[in-house]
């Protein structure tokens, strides 16, 4: 993936375009359609981010997108000002290793799925309120799967499903730590 695009879950015209290769996230809204067109503008644009390999725009705040480098997650505020620190919250991996997906729920609650890791779970859950920099996740699950793909239900935010490398899909309740394999 060098370049991605997420359309905004609230209202308005907006899309959000991540350009990995420059690590650079560009917020966007779109100005004008014709019948062959689509004209935008840039709204606010964050520069020189780490180097990510996944990332998520948080579908509470509009103003917030979670990346995931090899050793951490960190929140990124896009309105933040040329020159100014944009990290708003960054949450470390014990270990170096991947991050292949991030998802948000519509509780405000950020997963990460990550490569597998001898004796360590491959999906963190994250809750930016509760939590500040460097703090553990609120749930670890998955031990011994990388975790390939990953998102929450859009009516329970609770749920999510996991792609795994070795096992296929795995429904999660994050609430009693549970899990089914499919």
């Amino acid at each position: 993936m060098d370049t991605a695009i997420r359309w905004t879950s609230g209202p308005g015209k907006r899309f959000l375009i991540a350009d990995v290769a420059s690590n650079r996230l560009q917020h966007c809204q779109v100005t004008s359609i014709t019948d062959n067109s689509v004209q935008h503008k840039v709204i606010s644009q964050q520069d020189n981010l780490a180097n990510f390999s996944a990332f998520d725009w948080c579908r509470t705040d509009e103003n917030l997108v979670g990346i995931g480098t090899d050793s951490a997650i960190r929140i990124i505020a896009l309105d933040t000002d040329p020159g100014l620190r944009s990290t708003v919250n960054y949450f470390p991996h014990r270990q170096p290793r991947r991050t292949n997906s991030i998802a948000w729920n519509s509780a405000g609650q950020i997963a990460c799925g990550l490569e597998r890791q001898r004796g360590e779970p491959s999906l963190h859950v994250y809750d930016p309120a509760i939590a500040g920099p460097g703090s553990e996740p609120v749930v670890r699950l998955a031990g011994g799967d990388s975790i390939c793909s990953i998102k929450f239900g859009y009516s329970d935010p609770n749920l999510s499903i996991a792609g795994t490398q070795s096992k296929g899909l795995r429904l999660f309740d994050i609430r009693g730590r549970s899990c089914s394999s499919s």
